[in-house]
């Protein structure tokens, strides 16, 4: 069973210029360094950016739904000038399955593209944020990272990294052949149970896993279980509420992500039976 340390190692990462600064970390932890590509703005005024996180071998990081035990890196923007609005585009990650637990990320490194939003696209944008994450390799390692940055508008940076990770993101249920996409929802205590179906153009290996998730801050989904005959999928869950508030599902942000042999698919939504 893997456990969580004590962080060993701290991450300082400053600097006005648009390059940045050097990284200090204990050379034990794992870690090789973590990087910010500045990218370039895109024909909307966005600016596409990533974070580079680069591990040694052997060692984990996690992905945005990570498993049972992982932690998914954060970002705290506070401090960041000229920026309204942070977008996240996971690339597909590849599931691990270690002494009967389940988690789901990425090893050797992790390219995780941001497109961020400036109220005012031709002046430079002003980058401020602190970046928890975890490490895994036989423990588990939380770390910090303080990254600055000043982002010219015009300035193109690591565009072949950042493309190669939005190549490998997830297959729309458009682009994957995904129909009669539909979810039955059962109220429970704390909570609710979810059944949701759909079909698949190609058919799924025994080993697919389905993830579901839903953006609320005091929700808890545990149990989910994939079963499928032919090209017909059941992905059942269960879905915990710990709001002092009565919580009312809204189906347009569930969100469910089929991982199967190196391959995901994104599934946005989820209407009535």
């Amino acid at each position: 069973m893997k456990s969580f340390s004590a962080p060993i190692f701290a991450l300082a990462l400053a600097g006005t210029a648009p390059a940045m600064a050097a990284v200090v970390h204990d050379a034990s932890s794992g870690l090789k360094s973590v990087e910010f590509l500045e990218g370039w703005r895109l024909p909307n005024g966005n600016r596409m950016a990533a974070a580079r996180i680069r591990l040694e071998d052997g060692w984990k990081t996690y992905w945005r739904a990570p498993g049972g035990i992982g932690i998914p890196a954060t970002f705290d923007w506070t401090g960041s000038e000229n920026l309204s609005e942070v977008r996240f585009h996971w690339p597909t990650p590849t599931v691990y399955r270690d002494d009967g637990l389940v988690t789901i990320g990425y090893k050797h490194e992790l390219v995780l593209p941001i497109e961020l939003t400036a109220p005012d696209a031709g002046q430079p944008m002003i980058i401020n944020t602190t970046v928890d994450f975890a490490l895994c390799h036989d423990v588990c390692l939380p770390a910090s990272a303080r990254i600055s940055a000043v982002l010219m508008p015009d300035a193109e940076v690591e565009k072949a990294a950042i493309t190669a990770a939005l190549d490998a993101a997830p297959f729309t249920a458009d682009q994957a052949g995904i129909t009669g996409v539909s979810c039955g929802i059962a109220p429970v205590s704390d909570g609710f149970a979810i059944t949701a179906r759909f079909t698949t153009r190609d058919t799924l290996s025994g080993t697919a896993l389905t993830v579901f998730e839903y953006p609320h801050s005091d929700v808890w989904i545990d149990g989910t279980k994939t079963t499928h005959s032919g090209n017909e999928v059941t992905v059942t869950s269960m879905l915990y509420s710990y709001s002092e508030t009565p919580l009312v599902l809204d189906r347009g942000r569930m969100r469910l992500t089929v991982l199967d042999q190196g391959r995901a698919i994104d599934i946005q939504g989820c209407p009535a039976l």
